[in-house]
C-alpha cells in the first residue's frame, strides 16, 4: 500500500503554497514530482551520506527539486529513515542543507547531542562532522542544499555536523521563502534561466544571514587554534608535492586565500613560510642521509619544483648551497646556527649537523596537531603548538634519545641539562632567535 497517496500530495503542495499566496496547479506540481522507493530510493535520496530504514523495500519518498546555479533548492515528502555522515567527503563535494520541517519531526544527532526539530522549525546539516538526522513518521523538510565553499566563513558553525537554527523572525521568513521560491520557479520555468544568478544571490544572502544568528564565531581563540592546526595538518600531509601551495591549503580548510593569511594574523610567521619552511627542513633532512642522492631528486621529494629552486632557497635562507651543506653536515664541523650567523656571530663550539636536524624533526612531528578538535583545552594546545612550530625556532629541548644539539640557540650546550638551567638564545641585530630556518 503507497503511503505517499495523491491526498498527501496535494495536502504537501497547499502547505508549500500558503494561504497567503495563489496556488501552483496541482498539474505542474504533479509534473515536477520524482518519486522514489525501496533501497534505490535511498541511496538516489542519500545527499553523498548514508540512508537506511526499518524496511528499507517499504521506504517511499516523493521530492521536488530546481536548481539554481549551484544551489538546490528542494521539498521532500519521506516515510520514516536515517541520513548519516559518518565521514569527511571531498573537497569539492562537503555540502550543508538547511530546511524546515513541514510535517512530522527529525532528531538531530551527534556524538555529544540531541535535538528535536519539530513542525517550523529550521535546522542544519553537513557533511563536515559525524552527525544523523533521523526522520520521525511521514515528514516534509523544505529547504536549500548549498556547498560549503560558498559559505565557508560560517565554518565554526556548520562543522558541527547538524543544528537547530534560532526560532526567530528571520528564520520564519526564511523557511516560507524557500517553498515559495521553489514553487514559483516550479510553475515558471521559463524564469529560470533569466533569474537565476539573481535568485541565487539571495539565497546565499539569506543562508549566511541565518548562520549569522550563531554570532561570529570565527576569531575566537579556539577557532583560530583549530584553523592553524589544520593548515599546518595539510602542509605536513601534502608539501613534497611541487603543486601544493597556499590556494590548496585553502581549499583543504574551506576558506579563502584571504581567511587563511587572516588566521595567522599574529602568528610568528605566514602560513606560506610555514610551507617553506617544512620543504627546507625536509631536503636538509635527505641531504644528511646515506647513500647521498643528487640535488634533483631531494628537490622533488621535497616539494621544489626543481633543484635550481633548492638551491637558491638554501642560499637565500642558509647562506650556502646544498652541496656545502651536507659536505659540512658529513665532516661534523659546521653548525646551522653557524650557517646564519655573522663572523662576529658564530658559536664558540662546533655543532653535530645531524643531531641538530634530528632534534628539529622531532619537534616538528610532536608539535603538529590533529585538526577538528573541539575540546576547549585542546585548541589551546594547538594554539601553543602551532605557535611553536610556526616560530623562527623550536622550544629549547633536549633530544628524545638523549643526544642533544650542541651549540644550537634552541637547545642545551650541554646534554641533558635541564630547561629551568639553559642560557638563553643566541639573539641577532634584529632581536630575533636564530633557528634553523632563517623565515625573513
Amino acid at each position: 500500500m503507497t503511503v505517499i497517496s495523491p491526498a498527501e500530495v496535494e495536502a504537501w503542495r497547499a502547505r508549500l503554497a500558503g494561504s497567503a499566496h495563489a496556488e501552483t496547479p496541482i498539474d505542474v506540481f504533479e509534473a515536477s514530482l520524482l518519486r522514489l522507493s525501496g533501497i534505490d530510493g535511498l541511496h538516489r535520496l542519500s545527499n553523498l551520506g548514508f540512508m537506511d530504514a526499518k524496511d528499507p523495500d517499504a521506504f517511499e519518498a516523493a521530492l521536488v527539486r530546481v536548481q539554481i546555479g549551484e544551489l538546490i533548492l528542494f521539498s521532500t515528502l519521506e516515510t520514516p529513515h536515517t541520513v548519516t555522515y559518518d565521514r569527511h567527503l571531498r573537497d569539492d563535494v562537503d555540502i550543508v542543507i538547511i530546511g524546515r520541517t513541514g510535517l512530522g519531526g527529525q532528531r538531530l544527532r551527534t556524538p555529544t547531542s540531541l535535538e528535536t526539530m519539530s513542525v517550523g522549525r529550521l535546522g542544519f546539516m553537513s557533511s563536515l562532522a559525524p552527525s544523523a538526522v533521523e526522520h520521525v513518521g511521514l515528514t516534509e523538510t523544505t529547504g536549500v542544499v548549498v556547498p560549503v565553499a560558498l559559505i565557508a566563513s560560517h565554518l565554526p558553525v556548520i562543522d558541527r555536523g547538524v543544528g537547530l537554527l534560532p526560532d526567530s523572525a528571520l528564520s520564519r521568513v526564511a523557511g516560507a521563502t524557500f517553498a515559495r521560491l521553489l514553487l514559483d520557479l516550479l510553475a515558471f520555468p521559463e524564469q529560470r534561466q533569466r533569474s537565476a544568478a539573481a535568485a541565487e544571490t539571495a539565497m546565499l544572502g539569506l543562508v549566511r544571514g541565518l548562520l549569522q544568528q550563531f554570532g561570529d564565531e570565527s576569531t575566537s581563540p579556539d577557532r583560530i587554534a583549530d584553523m592553524r592546526a589544520a593548515a599546518l595538518h595539510s602542509i605536513e600531509r601534502r608539501y613534497s608535492d611541487p603543486r601544493f601551495g597556499v590556494d590548496d591549503i585553502a581549499a583543504d580548510l574551506h576558506i579563502s586565500r584571504r581567511q587563511l593569511y587572516r588566521y595567522f594574523t599574529g602568528a610568528p610567521t605566514t602560513v606560506s613560510e610555514a610551507l617553506l619552511h617544512r620543504r627546507l627542513l625536509s631536503a636538509q633532512e635527505s641531504l644528511l642521509r646515506a647513500p647521498p642522492r643528487d640535488i634533483e631528486s631531494i628537490a622533488s621529494a621535497s616539494g621544489f619544483p626543481d633543484a635550481a629552486s633548492l638551491r637558491a632557497q638554501f642560499h637565500r635562507r642558509l647562506g650556502v648551497s646544498p652541496t656545502e651543506f651536507r659536505r659540512a653536515g658529513a665532516a661534523k664541523q659546521v653548525t646551522a646556527q653557524a650557517m646564519l650567523l655573522t663572523d662576529e656571530q658564530a658559536p664558540t663550539r662546533p655543532c653535530d649537523a645531524a643531531a641538530h636536524i634530528a632534534c628539529h624533526r622531532r619537534a616538528f612531528c610532536a608539535a603538529t596537531p590533529t585538526p577538528r578538535d573541539g575540546a576547549a583545552s585542546a585548541s589551546r594546545a594547538r594554539m601553543a603548538a602551532s605557535n611553536t612550530l610556526l616560530a623562527d625556532r623550536p622550544p629549547d629541548m633536549t633530544c628524545r634519545d638523549g643526544v642533544g644539539c650542541r651549540g644550537s640557540p634552541f637547545s642545551s650546550t650541554t646534554r641533558g641539562t635541564r630547561p629551568r638551567d639553559r642560557p638563553p638564545a643566541t639573539r641577532g641585530r634584529s632581536g630575533r632567535p636564530f633557528g634553523i630556518v632563517r623565515l625573513t
